[in-house]
């Protein structure tokens, strides 16, 4: 069996991604939006280590949903005991 190269990885990667964001635009903005902008507990399409960094210093039970990197669909991070989150 061939083995993907870096460069062939590179390019799954970023179709992912791309297809990914076609999905949330047109599928599910406007399920979203209120008002012209996003509730504040939606960050978009980050990564799970800027959503554990944005809420590292939260209180417990504080979340955030986000759009997955590499497939169609949400992530749900929250904190639930001191000093870890979970993506």
């Amino acid at each position: 069996m061939l083995q993907a190269t870096d460069e062939e990885r590179m390019k799954e990667k970023q179709l992912k991604k791309t297809n990914t964001i076609r999905w949330f635009k047109e599928t599910q903005v406007r399920k979203l939006t209120r008002d012209g902008g996003f509730p504040s507990w939606f960050h978009g399409m980050i990564t799970r280590r800027r959503a554990e960094d944005l809420l590292i210093d939260k209180p417990l039970g504080c979340f955030l949903v986000r759009v997955g990197q590499s497939r169609e669909g949400f992530t749900l991070t929250y904190r639930y005991v001191p000093n870890i989150v979970l993506s």
